[in-house]
């Protein structure tokens, strides 16, 4: 059988295919990735769709049923892989899907065009005549849903076109600018949690695996004090990985090797509107502690080898490889990539060291790149502060800068440079910057 467009489907069974694909396209928003899960149960149906046909809500096994219908569609139309139900790590059920993240957008977006186009029909009642839209009323008070009846039953193939009377449209109207507020809202709420946590992260001198450690141990510390509690969950958002695929399976790995060294029985995933949340049960506190000792320690002594073979040279050098700037080729110090437009100029500053740098000479692209930002702050943005914006840096003006790639340990006192305070500066930001 012929599978019928979006625009072909009836109103009803459009809605919830249009309810489905938003649902799977939030979780994209959040972390893309090539399965995701949503409610089982259309929680968030649009309001104005029991308006339209029933005037009250719709029933759990009905928006079960709906979502159901609309999975299967994805899947003939081959926009999901595949489907299956479960019950999440908070025992609520799910549904978790397969598919390509990209195919998908692509669909959710030509989608979006289709739902604008189908609900501005609803303007054209206003030039309904009094006589038509009596028989429009008389026709519409008795139809309901038939209760023996589910949508298995419907199908796709029914067409339920169903024009509603006047004093629903106004309602209809009000919950679409409703629902059309609280998703922008939404949306803004989570482009401002995620701009947090990008500073947060920029921000922090910890390295992100010792941050997410300390987090569990935090948070066990507090619940079991509080309500002799054996488990935990934990927002995504709190850790501090970005919000991409390959970092969320980082973070997972991190996770499998605690479990490995028996810090907790077992962890588990779980997402819901606001983003996800991880899990973690029968949490050993002794365990975490004993593994954060070790880890600390091979930090310390993989530190302490860098800044051997570093005081073994005779020289401070500067480099980029990967888009990454490095010292020494031992201590990374930023990732440029990160910070945008900073990075070409950057890489003008290495193509012209040793030498005095205006910044009314420099070429156009690059003061159109860095616009009015000041010296400073690239610099800083940049990574070098303290004495490693002194040891590259000798001359930092406002309208003028000097910058050397390579510099002989034996300038440093001339500079006025500490070199163990450099070397602990330089060791911090490979910390933060680098988890190996």
């Amino acid at each position: 059988m012929e599978i019928k467009s979006p625009s072909e489907l009836n109103l009803l069974n459009f809605a919830a295919l249009y309810d489905t694909t938003r649902a799977i396209s939030s979780e994209l928003d959040i972390l893309p990735k090539e399965k995701v899960s949503i409610d089982a149960i259309a929680k968030n149906f649009d309001a104005s769709l029991a308006l339209v046909f029933t005037q009250q809500a719709f029933s759990d096994k009905t928006l079960g049923d709906l979502r159901y219908k609309a999975l299967q569609y994805l899947q003939e139309c081959k926009q999901i892989t595949s489907f299956e139900y479960r019950d999440d790590a908070f025992r609520e059920r799910i549904v978790e899907i397969s598919l390509d993240p990209e195919r998908f957008v692509k669909f959710f977006s030509g989608l979006e065009k289709i739902y604008d186009d189908r609900w501005k029909d609803y303007e054209n009642l206003k030039k309904i005549n009094e006589k038509n839209l009596h028989t429009e009323r008389e026709k519409e008070s008795s139809f309901k849903i038939p209760e023996q009846k589910t949508v298995y039953d419907l199908g796709y193939d029914d067409v339920l076109t169903r024009k509603p009377i006047l004093p629903i449209e106004k309602n209809i109207e009000l919950a679409l600018l409703r629902g059309q507020i609280e998703t922008q809202s939404k949306k803004s709420e989570r482009q401002h949690r995620q701009s947090l946590k990008h500073n947060r992260i920029l921000a922090s001198s910890q390295d992100k695996y010792n941050h997410a450690l300390d987090i569990i141990i935090e948070k066990f510390e507090f619940q079991s004090q509080t309500n002799n509690a054996t488990g935990i969950t934990i927002d995504y958002y709190y850790f501090n990985f970005e919000d991409r695929m390959d970092d969320s399976r980082m973070l997972e790995a991190y996770f499998n090797k605690l479990k490995e060294a028996g810090c907790f029985e077992e962890w588990g995933r779980g997402n819901y509107s606001g983003g996800t949340k991880f899990s973690f049960s029968d949490v050993k506190l002794n365990k975490l502690r004993e593994f954060k000792k070790k880890e600390l320690e091979k930090t310390l002594e993989k530190m302490q080898l860098k800044a051997d073979i570093s005081r073994e040279r005779d020289y401070y050098n500067l480099s980029v490889k990967d888009r990454e700037i490095w010292v020494n080729e031992t201590y990374l110090i930023s990732k440029p990539y990160a910070i945008g437009s900073n990075l070409e100029f950057f890489l003008y500053l290495l193509e012209n060291p040793n030498r005095e740098i205006k910044r009314s000479e420099l070429p156009q692209r690059i003061k159109e790149e860095i616009g009015k930002k000041r010296f400073i702050a690239i610099f800083n943005a940049l990574g070098f502060k303290g004495e490693i914006l002194k040891l590259f840096f000798p001359k930092r003006g406002k309208t003028a800068l000097m910058f050397n790639q390579n510099v002989s340990k034996s300038e440093l006192d001339y500079r006025g440079i500490k070199e163990t305070i450099l070397l602990k500066e330089l060791e911090l930001a490979h910390s933060k910057n680098s988890p190996k």
